[in-house]
């Protein structure tokens, strides 16, 4: 698998954030075994692609934990306040 990992560069510093490969898998595993579950119970078709769509799924779960990983950073610097919470 590659490497997951962001960078945020401001006010002359940088700092790297790289998350684990364990959790990286976790992540990935737990969309495969899910587009499974649907194919088990025929919600979708079986068919070759469905790991390729759950892949893509775990993208994006892993590019929105890299985006929250510097999220209140952000905030705190341009000065913005976290969104409330919807109870």
């Amino acid at each position: 698998m590659d490497i997951a990992g962001s960078v945020m560069t401001g006010r002359g510093s940088t700092r790297t954030y790289e998350m684990g490969q364990q959790r990286k898998e976790r992540i990935y595993l737990k969309h495969r075994a899910e587009w499974r579950r649907w194919e088990s119970e025929g919600s979708i078709d079986a068919d070759d692609d469905n790991e390729l769509f759950a892949d893509w799924e775990g993208d994006w779960e892993v590019m929105d934990v890299l985006i929250t990983r510097w999220d209140s950073s952000v905030r705190k610097r341009l000065g913005a306040h976290e969104p409330k919470k919807v109870r």
